[in-house]
């Protein structure tokens, strides 16, 4: 899904103006990845929670040699009422 279809979508579903829906998600994609990187993870009751992995002397899968310094990524662990929704419960 596009971000323009996640904004029409709302804005249709909840009836509130485009301009303001694109305001809230603006905010929201700039605030999750910086709290991220502030406290290392951002739970989200009912829907999941973002965690910040840190690997030190990680290797590139590609080629195999040790990449120099840490490397982070971030992983998403679904709640249980998420897993419910998306498995008919």
């Amino acid at each position: 899904m596009k971000k323009q279809d996640l904004i029409n979508t709302i804005s249709e579903l909840s009836e509130v103006k485009k301009s303001e829906v694109t305001k809230v998600l603006n905010t929201f994609f700039d605030f999750i990845p910086n709290k991220v990187k502030e406290d290392g993870e951002v739970q989200l009751v009912g829907f999941g929670k973002f965690k910040k992995i840190v690997r030190p002397n990680a290797r590139n899968p590609k080629t195999k040699t040790k990449v120099e310094g840490e490397i982070s990524y971030v992983s998403f662990s679904q709640s249980q009422t998420f897993k419910d929704i998306v498995n008919n419960k």
